[in-house]
């Protein structure tokens, strides 16, 4: 497995995309350039790293879930995706259209979003095409691991599938 290639344009065009919604309504680019500012500034200072660990991380959960329901841990290793319907990211990609829109309507409204987005987030299904605002953001957060951080990652699985199996 070679090094992990970071997908320069849509990371790029993030902040953009960003300046171009806040500029439809001026209001939100107090909300939105923020965001994009520190994305980018994050992304050029080595943010490649931690997408990679965070898709590490989500390869453990993953795997872990399928040892609980009775995949064995190689298989459940193999089959286990870097990018998961449940990570938190996908609740906070659900909360930044439901805050824009509440904004738009009413500025205090705002706050009803990350609950109700963490509400979503719990109760929908992993499948349900709502989570695609979140999918999307998710993808600029979380990376195939490296050798590095898929080694270390695979130690860390197979420590806990053996903590699994005690426990059955």
């Amino acid at each position: 497995m070679g090094k992990a290639r970071s997908p320069l344009p849509l990371p790029l065009a993030f902040p953009f995309a960003l300046l171009g919604a806040a500029l439809l309504w001026r209001e939100a680019l107090l909300l939105l350039l923020p965001l994009a500012l520190v994305y980018l500034g994050a992304f050029l200072w080595g943010f490649g790293r931690f997408r990679r660990w965070h898709g590490a991380e989500h390869k453990v959960v993953e795997a872990l879930l399928l040892v609980e329901k009775g995949v064995e841990p190689e298989e459940a290793w193999r089959r286990a995706k870097a990018l998961s319907p449940a990570c938190g990211t996908v609740a906070l990609g659900m909360a930044l259209p439901l805050g824009l829109a509440f904004y738009v309507l009413s500025p205090p409204l705002a706050l009803l979003a990350p609950p109700l987005a963490l509400a979503l987030h719990l109760k929908l299904p992993r499948s349900s095409p709502l989570r695609l605002p979140g999918l999307l953001l998710e993808r600029l957060f979380v990376a195939e691991p490296g050798p590095l951080e898929e080694a270390r990652a695979k130690r860390a699985f197979s420590l806990l599938a053996a903590v699994l199996r005690e426990r059955r």
